[in-house]
């Protein structure tokens, strides 16, 4: 009879898990404010700062939050970006399959946000974008929101 009250108990403690709510989504936050500079730094290989520091603080357009970040690298022409968008998940699929189809800035959603990241160069007089640098860029934000 004990085995059976433990089993129920297992089973009812396992049901309660996955009706338990989903933690909420994080806040609107600033884009600089989800790498330091050493994780930009160690992506790209080469000394980074702000670009315009205090610039990324969120900016509220109708039902939805963006917030931008942008990197100057010590290296002519290179830079790199991280945005981030809140609002409502149909408004994010949408903004994420246009970013699927305009095949630069990486798309990612986590959580209630949308994530895009690039590295790009522009001393060529064109901007390039540099897919594996981007693709890092992406999963450290992904991994650190």
């Amino acid at each position: 009879m004990k085995i059976s009250r433990l089993l129920f108990s297992a089973i009812a403690v396992a049901i309660a898990g996955y009706m338990a709510p989903a933690p909420a989504n994080a806040a609107p936050r600033p884009a600089c404010s989800v790498l330091s500079l050493a994780d930009v730094r160690a992506i790209v290989a080469a000394p980074v700062t702000v670009y315009q520091p205090g610039s990324s603080n969120p900016t509220v357009q109708g039902d939805s939050t963006f917030s931008t970040c942008t990197y100057s690298l010590n290296k002519p022409g290179m830079g790199a970006r991280v945005s981030l968008m809140w609002g409502p998940s149909a408004t994010l699929a949408k903004m994420y399959k246009f970013y699927v189809q305009r095949n630069k800035e990486l798309p990612q959603i986590k959580g209630g946000a949308l994530v895009l990241a690039s590295v790009t160069d522009t001393s060529h007089h064109s901007m390039e974008y540099d897919t594996p640098a981007s693709k890092k860029l992406l999963a450290a934000t992904i991994a650190k929101l």
